[in-house]
């Protein structure tokens, strides 16, 4: 009897001691992301992106998957498989995955790009009174320079999408334009009416022989007029930059009528009328 338990005993130990005590480590073969182009669109304020991670255990052991990222959130504080990756920065990321089967882990990591989404903007550059079309504007749009054709228009591509990107317009004898455009995927447009460039001209009349001012004088440059008041000071504003003529006239005094050249700002120009 005693020989028979021994028996049964040691065949319990071998029993024991032939039983399969390995694990087999989860392995990742691949992450998968979804859509494969990422782009940060200026209305959307940020990318989903899908991330499903392709994993096998030797075993068939169930696995837990956590997700990290050094930029961006997950769904479900990033703890499943498929997740979902919410993104709202441009540049390249590092997204990794660990499984656990409970015993053992292994890891893996991807790089993703993520873009700005873009767009075309074009338009017509015009004269804002008359709205004649202008020739050789300068335009800029994200550091990014061309000029208005013959028919006033122009075109960028591959514009960095925006709410509110930056565009400027200069051309002789107008005002800079500062603008705002809005860009999204595809073609957007945005006109420019540019304003004449105005100035001020401030001088006095004086008679060219005493030098003693007049006070009554009627000062005109083209359609704008004034008359000249104590101590002969006049004043003349919103006057259009360039070559223009400026006329004056006072009874007793020989009419006099000059062409100058009118910048933007402030212009001084002093008169001196003779008598008759």
């Amino acid at each position: 009897m005693r020989y028979r338990r021994f028996v049964i005993f040691l065949s319990l130990l071998i029993t024991i001691g032939c039983e399969d005590t390995t694990n087999s480590t989860p392995l990742i073969n691949e992450i998968i992301y979804n859509p494969s182009s990422i782009t940060i669109g200026a209305l959307l304020g940020s990318a989903t992106v899908t991330l499903n991670a392709v994993a096998t255990d030797g075993d068939g052991d169930g696995l837990t998957y956590n997700w990290s990222s050094q930029s961006g959130s997950f769904s479900d504080s990033g703890i499943g498989n498929p997740i979902n990756w919410y993104i709202r920065e441009v540049g390249e990321f590092e997204i990794k995955c660990i499984v656990n089967d409970g015993k053992e882990t292994s890891e893996l990591s991807i790089t993703v790009q993520v873009s700005q989404e873009i767009g075309s903007l074009s338009g017509v550059v015009t004269d804002d009174i008359s709205g004649a079309t202008l020739e050789g504007a300068a335009i800029t749009v994200n550091g990014v320079s061309t000029l208005s054709q013959t028919d006033g228009r122009y075109n960028f591509e591959n514009v960095p999408s925006s709410t509110g990107r930056s565009i400027t317009a200069s051309f002789d004898g107008y005002e800079d334009y500062v603008g705002s455009a809005r860009v999204v995927a595809g073609p957007n447009t945005h006109n420019i009416r540019m304003e004449v460039a105005r100035a001020t001209i401030i001088g006095y009349v004086y008679n060219s022989i005493t030098n003693q001012p007049i006070n009554s004088a009627q000062i005109l440059i083209e359609d704008r007029g004034t008359f000249s008041g104590q101590n002969g000071y006049y004043s003349l504003s919103y006057i259009q930059v360039g070559e223009r003529i400026i006329t004056a006239i006072e009874s007793g005094y020989i009419t006099q009528t000059d062409t100058i050249t009118v910048v933007e700002g402030d212009n001084s120009y002093d008169i001196y009328l003779t008598k008759e």
